[in-house]
């Protein structure tokens, strides 16, 4: 007889013992080979032991996710541990992208605008109480777009895109501090390693990236990178830079130090977004294009995982036909799960980034686009603050149902984020979107 190992016993009550033996044939260990006293216990720890072990090891984030409806002009905001929608609020026109403050307890975004009526304000919400606490207009300043806290969270940087700069918002008096010129056109995303030294942003006009000093005006340089640069993303360190280029289909990595030190990761139909772990382990790139996304090992540059995004529930009018269109990408606090918005599916997905698998699904507004996850659970307090007297919030719209298991057609949209262009990726089977995406005429 050969030698057998007793595997550990799981303690279950008798109503559990019966599912159990139901659930597991007999004929999975051979007779003649495991004594017929233990032959469903050794049988039943081996099965369920390891998914026991595993659901214990990928606990669901605890915090909120907030994700910009493009076509609807809101923000849907969700429980990231249940995935129930809690709220869905106004933002301005054409919102894009989305930031968190570290302590969980604001969120703000960026209302970019439509054709032809560019966008200058960026709408505050209280995550605790999943509703918007004010708006904020940036004046003159046009075309606001990627966004990130600096630490301490009373500061935020956003790009202003038609006016080639960044600016520097003092969230105290919700009044401009500093203009950082990126000398570059279409200044876009942005990024920002964890000491909040240096900011640096993505130039898709120029294909280029900006380095810059948010405490220094004069401080900033330009490097060439590649065409058609949009996304970004930086190692919390600040040694590696991840840009994405929209018309070569290339990521490169570089030395912010030394330019010349850089490499290339290849096979992306659009490297549309872009997000380093908190821990540095990893980077996550989301692909609208080839409907994927991707988990790429931040030391070797190895990919660890190709997520082929199911295509069911696709919208006749997404960006990319035919394609569920990963697009916005969020990290949570303890680099474990990535949340992936799904603009041609108008969803939002959790991504288990141990296990390489989308693992839960939520429903969105229509054309979700940036996402950002808040650390603070729902019950978090919220803290009073004296400040100057603001407009009264937007009206919260009704709360959006329960998650769906299938997402019905939407027939028609009131208006294009952008034209399509199918010569962009030749040899792939879906058209891209436009090169520039955000340069359209005014």
């Amino acid at each position: 007889m050969p030698h057998l190992v007793r595997l550990p016993t799981l303690a279950c009550s008798r109503p559990q013992l019966a599912t159990l033996r139901r659930a597991v044939p007999r004929r999975a260990v051979p007779r003649r080979a495991v004594p017929r006293r233990v032959h469903l216990r050794w049988v039943t720890a081996a099965v369920f032991l390891p998914l026991a072990v595993r659901a214990q090891d990928a606990p669901w984030p605890r915090g909120t996710l907030i994700v910009s409806n493009m076509n609807d002009s809101t923000a849907t905001i969700i429980d990231a541990a249940t995935g129930r929608v809690r709220a869905t609020v106004r933002t301005g026109a054409g919102p894009h992208e989305v930031a968190a403050s570290h302590d969980g307890r604001l969120a703000i975004v960026s209302n970019y605008g439509v054709r032809g009526a560019p966008g200058h304000t960026l709408t505050v919400i209280d995550v605790a109480r999943a509703a918007v606490a004010r708006t904020i207009d940036l004046g003159h300043y046009r075309r606001p777009h990627g966004m990130h806290f600096l630490p301490g969270d009373t500061l935020l940087a956003v790009t202003a895109e038609t006016d080639q700069a960044v600016l520097i918002l003092d969230l105290r008096t919700d009044r401009i501090v500093r203009t950082l010129p990126t000398g570059a056109r279409v200044s876009h995303m942005l990024a920002v390693p964890a000491a909040g030294d240096r900011i640096f942003t993505a130039n898709i006009a120029e294909g280029s990236v900006s380095v810059l000093d948010p405490a220094d005006t004069t401080a900033g340089r330009t490097v060439a990178v590649s065409r058609a640069t949009e996304a970004i993303g930086v190692a919390p360190d600040g040694r590696r830079v991840w840009v994405g280029s929209n018309q070569d289909s290339v990521v490169v990595v570089l030395d912010p130090n030394d330019v010349a030190r850089r490499d290339t990761l290849r096979g992306f139909g659009m490297p549309y977004r872009i997000v380093v772990t908190p821990d540095g382990r990893r980077a996550v790139i989301s692909d609208p294009v080839r409907g994927e996304i991707r988990i790429v090992d931040a030391g070797t540059l190895v990919e660890q995982a190709r997520i082929a995004v199911p295509r069911d529930s696709l919208l006749p009018t997404a960006e990319v036909p035919g394609s569920p269109s990963p697009e916005g990408v969020a990290v949570s606090t303890d680099s474990r799960w990535a949340f992936v918005t799904l603009q041609g599916r108008n969803r939002v997905v959790w991504v288990d980034l141990e296990r390489g698998v989308i693992a839960r699904s939520a429903p969105t507004g229509t054309w979700s686009d940036g996402v950002a996850f808040s650390p603070a659970p729902e019950t978090a307090p919220v803290r009073a603050r004296v400040r100057t007297p603001a407009p009264a919030p937007a009206p919260a719209l009704a709360p959006a149902p329960a998650p769906a298991p299938a997402l019905a057609p939407v027939a028609t949209l009131g208006r294009s984020h952008a034209p399509l262009v199918a010569p962009l990726v030749a040899p792939l089977a879906v058209p891209a979107r436009a090169v520039l995406r955000t340069f359209r005429p005014e």
